[in-house]
């Protein structure tokens, strides 16, 4: 018998072990509240920054003081005329290859990890996410969830094409545990809850 017949056989005569999933509906700390200040330290941790703000008016005042030097702008959440860069289906990365910052609408944001998600139908351009210099979501303060799992029942795939969670800026480090934002996208994300 060829070895790799032997191979094939013992893997048929495993027998597969099957385990009952936990009772989600169980856990204690869905039914907790949402904690605010939990939410502002998740997102500091994973190196965002988190505004509260009450209007768009407020969000652009913001936007101009964090960002002061900033010439490209790119803007999909209606009421905000802050954007001055214009983008349709047939813009090349090499177009938006200057984009200095996005501001984008957040569908909800998820506490235990500060992760907002965030579809095509909010971005214009999937590639916007990883472009731009900055990135700016803002999401509705009713939009807050407890945990992954809450946040996983809560997306709808079937009217979607693509979808995402951002949770911080990008960052990656290397062999030698240098820490490093903006690598692979947006090396600051500030986060704006109204």
């Amino acid at each position: 018998m060829k070895t790799k017949d032997k191979i094939l056989a013992k893997i048929k005569e495993n027998k597969s072990v099957f385990y009952e999933l936990p009772d989600l509906k169980l856990v204690d700390t869905w039914d907790e509240p949402i904690n605010i200040d939990k939410l502002i330290q998740n997102t500091k941790v994973v190196g965002g920054e988190l505004y509260q703000l009450n209007s768009l008016k407020e969000v652009e005042i913001k936007i101009k003081q964090l960002f002061p030097k900033v010439n490209s702008v790119y803007c999909t959440v209606d009421g905000l005329e802050i954007g001055n860069v214009k983008m349709n289906k047939e813009s090349t990365i090499h177009e938006l290859a200057k984009l200095d910052i996005a501001i984008l609408k957040g569908n909800f944001i998820v506490e235990e990890n500060a992760a907002v998600w965030i579809t095509e139908k909010d971005m214009g351009k999937e590639s916007i996410i990883t472009i731009t210099e900055y990135l700016v979501l803002i999401v509705e303060k009713e939009n807050i969830i407890k945990n992954m799992h809450q946040a996983y029942n809560n997306i709808n795939l079937k009217n979607i094409s693509y979808g995402t969670f951002i949770s911080g800026p990008s960052k990656t480090a290397d062999i030698e545990q240098t820490l490093v934002f903006g690598a692979h996208g947006a090396k600051n994300l500030a986060i704006f809850l109204m």
